[in-house]
């Protein structure tokens, strides 16, 4: 039963984590509804989990860093926030490729 309630846990906050990436440049980007912008973003990290899985792995070496070099903080938040922004500023632009293409 343990096992279940883990393995759940462990699903739920997977989802939130690959959500949680798209929804700020999502905010910034677009004007939208919350729910459509929480919608979205789960679809866009489905759709370009490449992106998605870089911008965990950015997100995972800023907590490295911080926690081998605490006085990192003066700068590594931005430093991992430009190299999201840029990663999903890609996306966005594929997409709106797309748009303009049909």
């Amino acid at each position: 039963m343990q096992t279940i309630f883990f393995s759940v846990f462990l699903l739920i906050a997977v989802v939130m984590l690959i959500t949680t990436v798209f929804i700020f440049p999502i905010m910034a980007h677009y004007e939208m509804k919350r729910t459509t912008i929480v919608k979205n973003s789960f679809f866009f990290s489905l759709r370009f989990f490449l992106t998605t899985i870089l911008a965990v792995i950015c997100i995972v070496i800023t907590g490295v860093i911080l926690y081998f070099w605490p006085i990192s903080f003066i700068f590594i938040f931005s430093t991992c926030a430009f190299c999201i922004s840029y990663l999903c500023n890609r996306v966005f632009q594929k997409i709106q490729n797309q748009v303009t293409t049909v």
